[in-house]
């Protein structure tokens, strides 16, 4: 089964959401008083929590094998890795298009 449409945009949304959460860590961390970078530690937690559950759902699902999976989550880990998955999952929309109307 392929993902659907409405995962991919999501998964893309988070992944970008995650990405710059993860910036703005970082510089929190580097500029910021203790409360910036506890809030802002809090939000990419919980960005990425929501972001792992997505994963998790589409394979259970049966949307992604778990090599694809594991790319995700591969790219999660990285940093700016978000914008990495972010890309890839607007191709898949593009290319899944671009088959319909053909």
């Amino acid at each position: 089964m392929k993902p659907d449409h409405r995962f991919l945009r999501l998964l893309a949304r988070l992944a970008v959401i995650e990405a710059a959460s993860l910036v703005a860590l970082g510089g929190a961390m580097l500029a910021g008083p203790r409360v910036a970078v506890t809030a802002a530690g809090a939000l990419h937690g919980a960005v990425w929590l929501l972001y792992a559950w997505l994963i998790l759902a589409m394979i259970c699902l049966k949307m992604w094998d778990k090599k694809q999976a594991a790319r995700l989550v591969i790219c999660a880990l990285l940093p700016l890795g978000g914008f990495v998955t972010a890309r890839w999952c607007r191709r898949l929309l593009l290319q899944d298009a671009l088959r319909q109307h053909q």
